[in-house]
């Protein structure tokens, strides 16, 4: 239960497979979703017990980062209800996204679980091919730890890679298919961070049916080598089928229990969200 609300970030990881294998695209050409001001809200369940609250959004203002004009996206999350009363969990991730590629130029995050806080901030150097981490002390005035990595070519961090996502064809993705991208977290750089299309899907919402790509991301495992999930696709996204390509829910099946995150409210974006009334069958 401590890292419940990380899982929302971390679900995405390095892993093997024989099905057909598409990459990110090297740069995005034609942004599609995203749009200064979008604020989308969810609702975090441990079972039937509220666990937390999670809102990524969109600042309306664009930043000047590495000599790039960058969207600034910021997901919060923190402990709601129930869970609240046992463990007081604030996470803060955040990322200066380039506005033409989609590209990351900077990453950082605040943890705060209990007495547990860490602070990071990653820059992304795409001239000089290098990553430099810095964490921060607890008062955020002096450097504790400092380390440079190579870098390669499209990498991604865990809040980028959600944006990207949302940016990406899927008119030619078949069942099965995986996708993957370079991704950067936590001193890791890893080659392919893999996510498998399952097809289509109508859901029920509090906002009501929409129609949703689903996609299960691959699930990491333990240092002890065992999986904290339970069986193949353990985790499921739900992206809306429209132009938008919001994350609509997201379903994780632990081996003690499953959290689900759902769409509670969607403001500021690019397009109406394709909702409707009743539920329509669909073929994947």
């Amino acid at each position: 239960m401590k890292h419940l609300l990380c899982l929302l970030f971390t679900v995405f990881v390095l892993s093997s497979s024989q099905a057909h294998e598409i990459a990110f695209p090297s740069k995005i050409t034609d942004n599609k979703s995203l749009v200064p001001g979008e604020k989308i809200t969810y609702k975090v369940h441990y079972g039937w017990v509220e666990a937390g609250e999670v809102v990524m959004q969109i600042d309306k203002k664009i930043y000047i980062v590495n000599e790039k004009p960058c969207y600034k996206i910021d997901v919060c999350g923190e402990s709601k209800g129930a869970l609240y009363l046992f463990l007081k969990m604030k996470n803060h991730f955040g990322s200066y996204l380039d506005t033409v590629t989609l590209i990351p130029q900077r990453f950082y995050r605040n943890i705060q679980e209990g007495t547990y806080r860490k602070n990071e901030k990653v820059n992304f150097d795409h001239t000089k091919k290098l990553i430099v981490v810095e964490e921060l002390d607890t008062t955020e005035t002096h450097v504790i730890r400092r380390n440079e990595y190579g870098i390669y070519d499209n990498v991604q961090d865990i809040v980028s890679t959600w944006y990207v996502l949302r940016n990406l064809d899927f008119s030619t993705v078949r069942v099965g298919d995986i996708l993957y991208s370079p991704v950067f977290f936590d001193d890791i750089l890893y080659e392919k961070f893999k996510t498998k299309f399952l097809g289509k899907r109508t859901i029920k919402t509090k906002l009501g049916y929409i129609n949703t790509l689903v996609l299960a991301p691959l699930v990491p495992f333990t240092s002890t080598g065992k999986s904290i999930f339970a069986g193949e696709n353990s985790v499921e996204l739900f992206l809306s089928d429209d132009e938008n390509k919001i994350p609509v829910k997201i379903k994780i099946k632990l081996l003690v229990g499953a959290v689900e995150i759902d769409l509670t409210n969607c403001e500021g974006l690019k397009y109406p969200l394709a909702i409707k009334k009743r539920q329509q069958r669909l073929n994947s």
